[in-house]
């Protein structure tokens, strides 16, 4: 492992006594986790280098964090090392602007921290100590390893990783999803976007519910339509994090993917409205889970499937449990008015939406119009897997396969619930189901998974990364549902 030499600039740099050796090895690491370069002295000094001038360079050139770590042994030393390295530190601080992080005071254990005069009668007790031991110890040192990054990548010297992102958004969450030093960085990163987009969902000047709608049902087709088209643009930063995640990221990453769409789903909504409003408050959550669920197919990752359909659990009712968000979030409970659905879908294929909605009125009921949720859902991700799935005909086929998938999880765990006397909307059903007639549904791609599946028996990769609960007879049980009710509903269309 590398260490920064005493001219680095952007390190930090760790005060301690040698006895808390231990304590401060496992913050280092933490810290080197998380892109953090560390300066101590029992690595950074080489032999003959004269040690005061050594350590006073680090702390006053380019350090950009001084972590002073204290304990019940360094209360107890009269003399030490660490008090001459306080003492640089107060002069640095001092020479700094007010308000300014970058002392961190940090104990180990119950100790008082040394009286230190930090000027204007400031002592160590005013600046925000990060307790590292106790029942938060880990919490707590999450919240010191965050606030040392966020102070590190808003430095000149070291970058700014949201600019980084600004300029080159898909450089920068692979650079950050393949650097495991860079975890925290990232984890940062998609908090910060998950935050400003659930406060713009819930902008109520941009997105009103209780708003009278048109009178006319062609204008009021379109409203709702456009405002789908506003959801999605909104919701836009996250599907570029899933697309990209789902695709490049690794395991360690599932989680962070399960809280993204679990805080999209349960954010707090208006109730008081028109209800087509009211509704479509849900759909956000419907393209982000498509496009994560379209890179996690695509690579054969069926452990991020699982921690973006199955994982996320959506509180619909405070009454009951939670929901699987792949339940949860059925397209068409999204829009009550089959007008409307059908807007949604056509917007994509129609250069006027005033045609389109006259379409719809008129009773246009030819294939493209079924699955109007999901042929939207085509157009707009179909260009950010251009690079991937160039083809539009693969692409046709990677999306029916994602659709099938995520019908079976939903067919799943409606006939779980159901042995249990609960209820879920079930299944729905896409594209497949006016791309492949009820007279060519032999060999669709239901019976090309049904074989693979009863081929691979318990080895099958849906159920090694814990789909159907891990269980072949589930899995079995939803396939064949599933394929009945598919050839009922493809019958029905054409």
């Amino acid at each position: 492992m590398s260490f920064p030499t005493s001219s680095t600039p952007g390190h930090a740099f760790i005060s301690y006594v040698r006895e808390d050796a231990e304590h401060v090895d496992r913050l280092q690491e933490l810290l080197e986790a998380a892109g953090v370069a560390v300066w101590r002295d029992t690595e950074n000094l080489w032999p003959g280098q004269d040690w005061r001038i050594e350590i006073r360079r680090a702390i006053t050139t380019g350090s950009l964090a001084f972590i002073a770590c204290f304990s019940e042994n360094s209360q107890a030393r009269e003399q030490s090392y660490q008090n001459e390295e306080l003492l640089l530190a107060v002069e640095q601080l001092r020479r700094r602007a007010p308000g300014k992080q970058w002392l961190f005071p940090v104990r180990f254990a119950e100790c008082e921290l040394p009286a230190f005069d930090l000027g204007a009668g400031r002592t160590l007790d005013d600046l925000q100590r990060s307790d590292l031991f106790g029942d938060r110890r880990d919490v707590t040192t999450t919240r010191l390893i965050t606030a040392v990054v966020r102070l590190l990548d808003s430095s000149p010297s070291t970058g700014n990783s949201q600019k980084a992102y600004a300029d080159d958004p898909a450089g920068f969450m692979k650079t950050t999803l393949l650097d495991p030093k860079k975890r925290i960085q990232l984890d940062d990163f998609v908090t910060t976007k998950v935050q400003a987009t659930l406060q713009a969902l819930g902008d109520q000047e941009r997105f009103p519910v209780n708003t009278a709608l048109p009178q006319s049902n062609v204008e009021r087709v379109r409203y709702v339509a456009s405002r789908a088209e506003k959801y999605f643009e909104t919701v836009e930063p996250l599907i570029s994090i899933l697309t990209i995640g789902c695709r490049w990221g690794g395991p360690e990453h599932y989680p962070l993917w399960t809280r993204l769409l679990s805080s999209v789903a349960n954010r707090p909504l208006e109730l008081g409205g028109d209800s087509s409003l009211v509704e479509l408050q849900r759909f956000p959550v419907i393209p982000a889970l498509y496009a994560g669920a379209l890179a996690a197919v695509s690579r054969g990752d069926f452990g991020a499937l699982k921690a973006i359909a199955v994982d996320p659990l959506v509180r619909r009712y405070p009454d009951k449990p939670p929901v699987p968000l792949v339940s949860a979030a059925h397209p068409y409970r999204i829009f009550p008015d089959a007008g409307e659905a059908e807007a949604a879908g056509l917007l994509a294929h129609e250069a006027s939406p005033v045609l389109s909605s006259l379409r719809v009125l008129l009773g246009y009921r030819r294939s493209p119009t079924y699955a109007p949720v999901s042929n939207y859902l085509f157009e707009k991700l179909q260009p950010r897997f251009v690079d991937d799935v160039p083809d539009e005909d693969d692409f046709a086929d990677l999306f029916d396969l994602t659709e099938l998938y995520l019908g079976l999880l939903a067919m799943d765990d409606l006939l779980f619930m159901r042995e249990r006397g609960g209820y879920r909307d079930g299944a729905w059903y896409g594209r497949t189901t006016w791309r492949h007639p009820s007279s060519n549904r032999w060999g669709g791609p239901e019976d090309i998974l049904k074989t693979e599946a009863l081929s691979a028996g318990e080895g099958w990769a849906p159920l090694r990364a814990g789909l159907f609960g891990g269980s072949s007879a589930r899995a079995a049980k939803a396939l064949e549902t599933f394929a009945q009710e598919l050839i009922q509903v493809t019958s029905d269309r054409w």
